[in-house]
């Protein structure tokens, strides 16, 4: 075969497969158009602790987080309680209060795991207020938070008390979401600027839904989203949840982001203790979010309660996998006990510390 022809060959296989691929990704688009419910899967084409675009697609597609009403969203956060009358502090309580800035209070910050799923007198910060049966326990937690959401509202509100001691709650995932610019809804985020921190993403657009037309999916070939996606999948090695993709870039902001939580603490001379959390699928392994919180507290010199470490003493001790103190995603009304238990334990034991460093 001559030069000319093999030429031709090769530009007839390029053409065809050009073809083919074109074909393929017209055939996605048109099944995700006509709402194939196979097709219209934001997992096939993006990954949610890293893509905005999974959210995107997630809310154009109708899944099951709703976006934020227009009373939830705020335009420094994201979203978060309305503050009212009868509740000042746009907290988690469920019964009417008033502040004194003077009297000695505990915040305790965080995402769902703080803000908890069981009936309210069952949450962590209400049964360590009620185990400790002296100052009030308020539960900052907001679903959905990531870390950078978390320290924006801990840095926005804890003026609100004089000298407040300061629970800092923080999951795992929350790791992933501080490099998101849309969750539950659009949302702030933090870039860098060398080792700074630079704010974006405020304020924050009052209507999400029209946010979501005017941001719509980066995504220029399902097709090729669909074939990167599963390659990274391949990578992880069956553990999607320790991939590589995106780690770097959350390391780096998660570790900013906690300095500035400590800076902030230390010049404002609020106690700081940090409480980990993990969902429930990292509750049978070690992964590398769990090694950097261990790490980046103990460069920090914070203070930490770990609950993954409570709650599997406690499992040890009954004889039961630690998958009991769950209900789902998050920790039953047991787990949330066992971990106020040990936050009570804790605070109770510093608490006599400073007495007795503080006694002639």
């Amino acid at each position: 075969m001559s030069g000319r022809a093999r030429l031709g060959s090769l530009a007839l296989a390029l053409a065809s497969l050009a073809i083919s691929l074109a074909a393929v990704e017209l055939g996605l688009r048109a099944g995700i158009r006509l709402g194939v419910p196979a097709l219209r899967d934001p997992d096939l084409y993006a990954d949610a602790s890293t893509d905005d675009d999974w959210w995107k697609l997630h809310h154009r597609w109708g899944g099951r987080f709703e976006l934020p009403s227009a009373r939830q969203v705020d335009p420094l956060l994201g979203w978060s309680l309305p503050r009212t009358p009868s509740n000042p502090l746009g907290v988690l309580r469920d019964e009417p209060y008033r502040v004194d800035p003077r009297a000695p209070a505990i915040l305790f910050y965080g995402d769902s795991f703080v803000r908890g799923m069981t009936p309210m007198p069952e949450r962590i910060p209400q049964r360590l207020e009620a185990r400790l049966g002296g100052p009030a326990v308020y539960n900052y937690g907001i679903g959905g938070y990531g870390l950078d959401q978390i320290y924006l509202r801990f840095r926005a509100s804890h003026a609100s008390f004089e000298r407040p001691f300061v629970l800092f709650g923080v999951m795992t995932d929350d790791i992933d979401r501080c490099v998101l610019r849309v969750r539950s809804g659009p949302k702030p985020y933090f870039e860098l600027d060398g080792d700074a921190l630079v704010l974006r993403g405020t304020p924050v657009d009052p209507d999400p839904r029209a946010w979501l037309e005017r941001n719509p999916p980066s995504i220029a070939s399902y097709f090729g989203a669909l074939v990167t996606r599963k390659l990274r999948l391949l990578r992880a090695a069956g553990r999607p949840s320790e991939s590589a993709y995106g780690q770097e870039r959350k390391r780096r902001l998660a570790d900013r982001l906690l300095e500035a939580v400590v800076r902030e603490a230390r010049d404002r001379d609020l106690p700081l203790l940090f409480v980990f959390f993990y969902p429930r699928y990292e509750l049978d392994f070690v992964g590398w979010r769990e090694r950097f919180l261990r790490e980046a507290a103990a460069r920090l010199a914070v203070e930490t309660l770990d609950t993954k470490q409570v709650l599997l003493a406690e499992a040890s001790r009954r004889g039961v996998p630690a998958h009991s103190f769950y209900e789902g995603g998050h920790p039953n009304a047991l787990g949330n006990d066992l971990v106020a238990a040990a936050l009570a334990e804790r605070l109770r034991a510093r608490q006599g510390a400073e007495r007795s460093q503080s006694a002639p």
